[in-house]
């Protein structure tokens, strides 16, 4: 991990910072303070290291200073050499530790980064058991009206199990013959919901 952090300071491009490293900054720094101060110190690692694994090519210097001091207590002399890297001329262990802001924090962006990157990971899956590279790939997305349906029956399912008002919850005008069909396929099958 060491390796990789010098590694990535030698080439790293200081720029512009995205909007998505902005919140996964703002987050970590919150996690992290948290994790230290209920002394969880291996957690704070881990958030370290995953908020490190998605740091990009090119990115703001802010993001890259309060990943130092957010290093710093567990590997001070690479900090250190970090900050100074970074054309500080005083010591990251004098700095004040780097606060967030909570509005910073976007996890509609963060979720939408997280589906992705499932979606990837299940389309290797699918590919590995495959064994073959096809030539290409299409994924079939479910309409906005399902997702509104899903949750709400899923709400719904909490109360009852009643099919006329589980109907009558979940009804979505202009797709009143679907849902009529799924609702008793779901009752049956609750794991078919996803």
């Amino acid at each position: 991990f060491i390796r990789k952090i010098i590694s990535y300071f030698e080439s790293v491009k200081i720029g512009v910072t995205d909007v998505r490293i902005q919140s996964k900054v703002h987050r970590m720094i919150k996690l992290v303070t948290e994790d230290i101060q209920e002394m969880r110190y291996n957690l704070a690692i881990i958030k370290i290291r995953e908020f490190f694994d998605a740091l990009p090519e090119e990115t703001g210097k802010e993001v890259l200073e309060s990943f130092v001091q957010v290093l710093s207590p567990f590997s001070p002399h690479l900090a250190e050499e970090l900050w100074e890297q970074l054309g500080h001329q005083d010591f990251v262990s004098l700095a004040p530790w780097p606060s967030y802001k909570e509005t910073f924090i976007r996890e509609d962006i963060e979720f939408e980064e997280e589906f992705i990157s499932s979606v990837f990971s299940d389309l290797r899956s699918v590919l590995g058991l495959v064994g073959k590279k096809p030539a290409s790939v299409t994924l079939f997305v479910a309409s906005g009206w399902k997702d509104d349906f899903f949750t709400q029956l899923k709400q719904a399912l909490l109360e009852t199990y009643n099919l006329g008002e589980l109907i009558t919850r979940t009804m979505v005008k202009g797709h009143e013959k679907e849902i009529s069909k799924l609702i008793p396929s779901l009752v049956k099958n609750p794991s078919r919901i996803p």
